[in-house]
């Protein structure tokens, strides 16, 4: 009975070890790429420096937070990254006649993976927003200029998913002026276990900047190259000051552990527990 004791207080104390082990590495995300879809679909960056109708449209992608991961098996722990798409478009018509329009598309896909190797419950919070300005330089006394931001649309794994959706914005100007671009979107949440999951978003919109002899420019972090013209410049005109590196498109992707699934370690020390007590109850009755 000595002997049972003194085994059942072992195991009762390697149990308690495993189960007060922390856990392994677990949750993370990898492979993260950008990709910029091919022109038409995302106009390819073009200056026009010359000429009556000047125009400029210039884009760019980087991933300015990288993933945090990986992180211990624990409720609450996250994984996070944030990715910037930059974009310019800018136009300056010079002589009489009628308005002169810069129009570009944008198109381009972020993609990454989930590793949830414990199988644990999981959530992706996925979030938007535009940040930039319209500009207006007002060169002539008759000139005008307006711009449009097109609506924004979001897909998930090939599908539209309305609530990455942007509105569409609009700006008109006659004088020298800019006004913030601060658009942010419905956190879109997807729940899952999946050991591992690779998810792709897309976004897409057009844009547009009209010159009637005005220089105009809608600016979401790609300085302008137009000779003469500071519509399209940081840090900007028209009083307003901003920023390059903190406009653009930018995505934030958060994905928490919610409800973390035994380790193995936790099992072979609940395991253990269980012998142990066995053990116990049947000296008891010895």
């Amino acid at each position: 009975m000595a002997v049972v004791r003194i085994l059942s207080r072992g195991i009762c104390g390697a149990a308690a070890a495993l189960l007060l082990a922390p856990a392994a590495g677990a949750l993370n995300i990898t492979n993260l790429t950008m990709t910029v879809a091919a022109p038409p679909a995302n106009t390819a960056d073009t200056l026009v420096n010359t000429g009556q109708s000047r125009s400029d449209i210039e884009s760019g992608t980087n991933v300015s937070m990288a993933p945090s991961g990986p992180v211990s098996d624990t409720i609450g722990m996250a994984v996070s990254f944030q990715t910037r798409y930059s974009w310019l478009v800018a136009s300056d018509r010079d002589s009489n006649g009628s308005a002169f329009t810069a129009s570009a598309n944008v198109d381009y896909s972020i993609s990454f993976t989930i590793d949830n190797p414990t199988g644990a419950n999981y959530r992706v919070d996925i979030n938007t927003l535009r940040l930039g300005a319209f500009t207006n330089v007002d060169d002539d006394a008759a000139g005008t200029g307006t711009s449009t931001l097109g609506a924004m649309t979001g897909y998930v794994d090939g599908a539209i998913n309305g609530t990455l959706a942007l509105a569409t914005l609009n700006f008109s100007g006659g004088a020298t002026v800019s006004t913030d671009i601060n658009q942010s979107g419905t956190t879109l949440s997807i729940t899952d276990n999946a050991l591992s999951r690779t998810i792709t978003l897309r976004f897409t919109w057009t844009g547009s900047a009209t010159s009637n002899h005005d220089e105009n420019a809608i600016r979401m972090g790609e300085n302008g190259g137009i000779t003469g013209v500071t519509a399209d410049d940081y840090p900007g005109a028209g009083g307003l000051a901003r920023t390059q590196s903190a406009d653009g498109h930018f995505v934030n992707v958060t994905t928490t552990l919610i409800t973390p699934e035994a380790s193995p370690t936790a099992m072979v020390g609940f395991g253990l527990l269980a012998l142990a007590l066995r053990a116990r109850r049947t000296a008891r009755v010895r």
